[in-house]
């Protein structure tokens, strides 16, 4: 059937292009009126196109410069009957011509319509938004939405009628707002004439004004802390939003502030600060929340400066990055204080190795942030550096490196019975 109605209208096409020029009335057989309602804007075409009912018949409009402006088809009514509606695309004024064709026999028939300068601008309706532009990101407006319909050669007695997300029609009277979040379409009409044949307006709307609401949880990572360690601690962020959430960010005692993609793990020392916000699409930010991590209680107050300096100790989880054969590894880092003077917070500083590294061989890694998770690429004989920077309770940095290793050749290739590589010597600088 599909190949069929394009037959059709292809057909239609051709005959209109080749033989209505010459044409002066329509067949007998067919019988075609188009009559353009000005306070519409619609176009009706009806007629009859031969006598059997169920028929596919095609219509097709060009406009004053032989540019096609309407295309359609379907099926003919009793006594082989039809009607179309349209509304012209462009309103260019001058002589439309109509061609009807169908598959009954009957020979396809012309007619024609005319619009005068200005038709379209009779009875224009639009709504006006204030704000006049979206006032949030992505074409979102992140406060209420007051709308206000204009129209131009309406009478006064004939106000206009309109209905938000196909609700109710309701007569229009005053400026309405808009304080739900989510998206709206409202449409609206003029009501001088019949309801259902009048033409329809429309507009869009994108309302967000609430902002995230994130939440943090807490929970000791597994297994207890050696001797002389601060406690380990994993914090999980949750963002909620009504619509949508685009990001959230966290940061460490002021620090800069870093992207949240994955549970973050710390050691942590008496307390410290933990703060963090999310952003949904339309621009609407959440005020900073805050947590204090390690007991919950208050700080304990800070040591003396002149009290031993921290030792920072880094474990990374795998020992060895294996298996050797190219592939990015998830490596996760441990950090611990070893000292009363304890740790406050610590940053990734550096990762690199024995030989230049390219970009593409560390994944997920933010460099001067609170990171303790990212990838590295398993090249055989490699060996990695990674460098973390802590400040203790007295506001003391110090400076902690752990090697990791990669083994020479890849496990299957080792000799059986043989050790594989081990890691080098942790390297600490204080200060």
């Amino acid at each position: 059937m599909k190949r069929s109605i394009r037959t059709l209208l292809a057909a239609l096409m051709l005959w209109s292009a080749t033989i209505l020029p010459a044409m002066a009335e329509p067949s007998a057989q067919a019988e075609v009126i188009a009559v353009y309602d000005r306070s519409s804007g619609m176009v009706e075409i009806s007629g009859r196109a031969g006598a059997a009912e169920g028929a596919r018949v095609a219509v097709q409009v060009r406009g004053p410069q032989n540019r096609l402006d309407y295309m359609d088809q379907g099926l003919t009514g009793p006594g082989g009957t039809f009607r179309f509606r349209y509304m012209p695309a462009e309103h260019e004024p001058g002589t439309y011509r109509v061609v009807i064709g169908g598959e009954a026999g009957a020979e396809p028939a012309s007619a024609s319509f005319s619009l005068a300068a200005g038709s379209a601008a009779a009875e224009e309706l639009r709504a006006a938004l204030s704000p006049e532009q979206p006032d949030g990101s992505g074409g979102w407006y992140v406060t209420p939405v007051t709308v206000t319909l204009q129209a131009a050669g309406v009478d006064a007695g004939a106000p206009p009628e309109y209905r938000v997300n196909q609700g109710q029609w309701q007569s229009y009277g005053a400026p309405f707002t808009l304080g739900t979040d989510g998206e709206h379409r409202i449409e609206f009409r003029h009501t001088g004439g019949e309801a259902e044949n009048a033409r329809l307006y429309s507009a869009s709307v994108k309302l967000d004004t609430t902002a995230p609401v994130t939440t943090a949880q807490i929970a000791p990572s597994a297994g207890p802390a050696a001797e002389g360690r601060s406690p380990s601690q994993t914090i999980r962020l949750q963002a909620e939003d009504n619509l949508s959430v685009t990001r959230s960010v966290y940061r460490i005692d002021g620090g800069p502030w870093n992207a949240y993609s994955h549970p973050v793990t710390a050691a942590v020392y008496g307390s410290g600060r933990f703060e963090y916000r999310s952003f949904d699409e339309a621009g609407n930010t959440e005020e900073v929340r805050s947590l204090v991590q390690g007991t919950g209680q208050p700080a304990a107050q800070a040591p003396a400066a002149d009290s031993p300096v921290l030792r920072l100790r880094v474990v990374t989880d795998p020992a060895i990055l294996r298996p050797a054969d190219g592939r990015m590894i998830p490596v996760t880092a441990s950090v611990y204080g070893e000292h009363e003077s304890g740790l406050h917070s610590y940053s990734l500083e550096s990762i690199t190795a024995d030989v230049p590294l390219p970009e593409e061989d560390i994944e997920g890694a933010s460099i001067g942030a609170f990171d303790p998770s990212f990838l590295l690429r398993a090249v055989p004989g490699r060996r990695y550096l990674i460098t973390y920077t802590a400040l203790d309770a007295a506001g003391r940095q110090v400076r902690s490196s752990v090697d990791l290793a990669v083994p020479s050749m890849p496990d299957a290739a080792r000799e059986p019975g043989s050790a594989p590589a081990a890691p080098m010597a942790e390297r600490v600088e204080g200060g």
